[in-house]
């Protein structure tokens, strides 16, 4: 769908009236309708407590509206109106309003929830919002007229998606901050061109594993690809923000650049072995990623990031992960990813930055070499990781970053390394104990042999 930026910009304060009967659209990027029973209930005390004194105004709070001429399904031109901020309030005042005058004809009601976690939210919102009806309205129709006549939003509608966007982050920063990877993932799907079962499957992937127990976007993107791909450039890389967006973008598909071509061709290869699994190479059953690669926006991309996800869970789940059933070191009774996680001070700041740095690390050598001698490297590294504890009285992000960018770094030398049998010559330095000596942690014990003094 081409879009075509109109110069309308529009700021002021419009009746719930107004904006509810506007025909708005919910865009493929927009995250599920996620309110919960909680977030009505406190919607209609709001609106019920206002109206009962004295129906005074009520202003409801802000809406986003990206306006832009757009194509209908008729291949006619049409003015489209899509939803970056308020979808939530918006959704819920439609169903209030709704089961209060059963009024359908508000255009929401018409739109197309994809997500399973809207259908299953907005079926457990009417339960509660009749509920609440029955047991505290007593003219319906008065409670529908006060809030569509008397209650308010504050309406911004711009013609540019970048300010809307922009001006989406500028009003989440004065409460829960909107995370870089939701600006990501608009910028991203606005690259997609590809058809509605495609971007509806890369919508549906990011948003399971936005809130995932395991895998989550913020540990995928903000602590492991971000860092991978900034510690490659010796760029610093503690927090991911909004003002690092370009390291994950790139150049569009239809670019004429090698390295874009590469990549479409091992996409190609991935999709002819699904379509005739007999007739392609077992190798190209995955598609082929490295994490510090070019970006190439749109499809690609999504993959790129469920790649890392699945990489993740596969090397560092707990239940079945490959490190929890084959990662034992010798003197660790048990799993080493048990231990990370659990040995006495395991919680402390520098020592999750650590731990970070380790998964990183495993990461990186997972994505050049695979499985082959992945256990031996595993125990390289930890050993690499961990002894910075042992060196260091404090750890600080910086302590760890310093250590990554020594060009005798073990990062270093993984860059450098053509096979799994270089990696593994490297040689730890010998190193002081200045912290845990008498080996409260452990930590001592499982890393003799590290060139410990």
């Amino acid at each position: 769908m081409s879009q075509n930026n109109t110069e309308k910009e529009i700021a002021e304060i419009r009746k719930i009236e107004d904006v509810v009967r506007t025909k708005l659209s919910i865009p493929d990027y927009q995250r599920p309708y996620k309110w919960s029973v909680k977030h009505i209930a406190q919607l209609l005390n709001d609106l019920y407590f206002h109206f009962e004194n004295g129906k005074k105004v009520y202003r409801v709070g802000s809406v986003v509206i990206h306006t832009y001429t757009g194509k209908d399904e008729n291949g006619e031109s049409k003015t489209k109106f899509d939803i970056v901020d308020g979808q939530q309030r918006l959704i819920s005042l439609s169903l209030i309003l709704f089961l209060l005058s059963n009024d359908n004809t508000f255009p929401l009601l018409s739109e197309k929830l994809s997500h399973s976690i809207s259908a299953d939210n907005l079926i457990k919102n009417k339960v509660a919002v009749e509920q609440f009806i029955r047991d505290r309205v007593q003219d319906k129709q008065e409670f529908a007229t006060y809030i569509l006549e008397t209650c308010e939003f504050v309406y911004i509608e711009l013609g540019d998606i970048d300010e809307a966007f922009q001006f989406f982050d500028a009003q989440n920063a004065r409460g829960k901050s909107l995370a870089p990877y939701d600006l990501l993932k608009a910028y991203h799907l606005r690259e997609l061109k590809a058809d509605k079962e495609t971007i509806y499957q890369c919508v549906e992937n990011w948003e399971q594993a936005v809130e995932a127990e395991i895998a989550d976007l913020k540990e995928i993107i903000s602590e492991t690809l971000f860092r991978l791909r900034r510690w490659s450039k010796y760029q610093s890389a503690e927090l991911f923000t909004n003002k690092e967006l370009d390291t994950f973008k790139g150049a569009n598909p239809d670019q004429n650049y090698p390295y874009i071509s590469y990549q479409l061709a091992s996409f190609n290869l991935y999709k002819m072995y699904q379509a005739f699994p007999m007739l392609i190479d077992r190798r190209f059953s995955e598609m082929s990623f490295q994490s510090t690669q070019p970006i190439v926006n749109g499809e690609l991309f999504f993959r790129y990031i469920e790649h890392y996800r699945k990489c993740y869970l596969f090397l560092f789940d707990k239940r079945n992960g490959y490190l929890n059933e084959n990662g034992v070191i010798n003197g660790l009774s048990g799993g080493l990813l048990d231990f990370i996680d659990s040995y006495p001070g395991a919680y402390r700041v520098g020592d999750r930055y650590i731990k970070n740095l380790f998964k990183c690390l495993v990461i990186l050598y997972y994505d050049k070499f695979g499985k082959d001698k992945l256990i031996q490297a595993t125990e390289k590294i930890f050993k690499w990781c961990y002894r910075i504890r042992l060196m260091q009285g404090r750890v600080y992000y910086r302590t760890v970053e310093n250590e990554v960018y020594s060009p005798n770094s073990l990062f270093s030398h993984l860059i450098r390394s053509d096979n799994s049998r270089e990696f593994l010559e490297f040689i730890i330095d010998e190193y002081n104990i200045e912290f845990d000596g008498d080996n409260k942690t452990g930590l001592v014990s499982l890393l003799k042999g590290s060139e410990v003094k």
